[in-house]
């Protein structure tokens, strides 16, 4: 559904509400529906590449509106019946009129269209053969009532109120993508930092947390101050005067915040040593890395791709690359044209290299005639890659001018930034429960290049 209108009985809209953004004016889009329904009295109609369907009560009409050709009416009619449900509950009346809409404006389509409130007043109905334990007439007036007001009556309209938890958990992740691009010249053409720090909170009642990171406490660093972007939960004003990070968080998962920073230190992986050699008709690489992180870190992985210019190189694959390095596993990938390099368990302030050679082809290979006399052809004992590579090559048509090594990794229990939270207090003077804060630090790649 995209969006719901409440008409009133000569199908001018009294108030609407889009969901999902496609419709710019829905109340042009009513207006086609009127059109329509004047020559058209069933409860589904379709104007152009839009379908509505309506209930009506009392002079009221409750208007959904789709776009699309796979929607299930039985869901629409259900919804609308529901909603319909939900407004006399509401207003405790049986008919609906124009003046209850109208004299409701700020609360009833802002509330009760609202997908977390709905979420909380329908219900599945457990079905059961016992017969039903006998209830108070108006217990479903206050069920519904308390159930909107709970969200709507409160400031804090992000969270509604009782939530309960049997665990009452805190997970905060700090997460630092290194975007990083070195040209042909070795110059830093872009190195930052895009980073997040987010929330997984499974906590009951109405909490209030306060977290400090050590890079706020400080006051030298007031330029990492003024580039965090938060959270409409934190309380900003609080946050200005004592630069403590102090919210009431989203029930589940959430962004706090999100910063970027421009790195002017080494990069974390850095290639130090790039050679392509031709001599004697082989092609020697040699790549050489060094880590610029703590010693006693570790690199959960490094993944570096470094690319063949095959219209630069004729690669002989009709004989087998060969490969040495210190730490890891080198193959080459026929897809990509490209050397893949994989460590695992890579430590800080260390070097390391890789060298590979590859057979070029020479002009007169094509014309060579060997003359095997009477015996047998020679076995084969490694694999045909010239063949792998002709069948990679028909499966896929691909540039193969690609010039940039590019590489993946993950750095766990650290942030590149040196951003840490130095402390997370978490209160909640009515229920008062003990809770369960974990912290977890992460630096991974995001676009990391050098140029070749």
């Amino acid at each position: 559904m995209d969006a719901i209108a409440i008409l009133d009985r000569t199908a001018s809209c009294l108030i609407s509400r889009s969901y999902t953004g496609t419709l710019v004016d829905v109340e042009t889009v009513v207006r086609a529906f009127c059109s329509a329904k004047e020559q058209n009295d069933a409860p589904v109609v379709t104007v152009g590449e839009f379908r509505y369907a309506y209930i009506t009560n009392n002079d009221l009409i409750l208007l959904a509106i789709v776009h699309h050709d796979n929607t299930n009416a039985m869901m629409l009619f259900s919804f609308l019946y529901k909603f319909d449900e939900i407004l006399k509950s509401y207003f405790k009346t049986k008919d609906l009129n124009r003046d209850l809409i109208t004299d409701n404006f700020n609360l009833d389509i802002r509330a009760l269209t609202d997908i977390p409130i709905l979420r909380d007043v329908i219900k599945l109905e457990v079905q059961q053969n016992e017969e039903e334990t006998p209830k108070p007439a108006n217990d479903d007036d206050q069920q519904v009532n308390s159930s909107i007001l709970k969200t709507t009556t409160t400031s804090i309209s992000w969270r509604p109120r009782g939530i309960f938890y049997k665990k009452n958990e805190l997970f905060v992740d700090v997460v630092e993508k290194i975007s990083l691009y070195v040209d042909a010249n070795s110059r830093v053409i872009r190195h930052e930092i895009h980073g997040s720090i987010d929330v997984k909170c499974y906590l009951s009642g109405m909490p209030v947390l306060k977290l400090g990171l050590n890079k706020l406490i400080d006051t030298e660093n007031s330029a990492f101050f003024k580039k965090l972007q938060f959270h409409q939960c934190v309380e900003l004003p609080k946050f200005s005067s004592d630069r403590i990070i102090s919210f009431t968080p989203p029930d589940g998962e959430f962004q706090l915040c999100h910063y970027s920073l421009t790195i002017k230190t080494s990069p974390i992986v850095e290639i130090i040593e790039n050679e392509f050699i031709e001599k004697s008709g082989k092609l020697f690489t040699k790549i050489t890395i060094r880590t610029n992180f703590k010693l006693r870190a570790q690199l959960t992985y490094l993944c570096i791709k470094i690319p063949i210019d095959l219209q630069h190189y004729d690669i002989d694959f009709g004989s087998m690359p060969k490969f040495r390095c210190k730490l890891g596993k080198v193959a080459y990938k026929f897809d990509d044209d490209c050397i893949v390099w994989n460590l695992q368990s890579v430590g800080g302030e260390r070097t390391y290299t890789m060298m590979s050679q590859f057979d070029l082809k020479r002009p007169d290979d094509n014309t060579k005639v060997v003359n095997l006399g009477m015996d047998p052809p020679p076995k084969i004992t490694h694999p045909r890659f010239d063949k792998i590579k002709e069948i990679v090559d028909e499966e896929n048509e691909r540039e193969t001018n690609n010039k940039e090594i590019t590489m993946a990794f993950e750095l766990p229990d650290l942030t590149f930034s040196s951003l840490k939270v130095e402390y997370l207090s978490i209160t909640d003077d009515i229920l008062e429960y003990t809770s369960f804060p974990w912290v977890r630090y992460k630096t991974l790649n995001a676009d990391y290049v050098y140029r070749l």
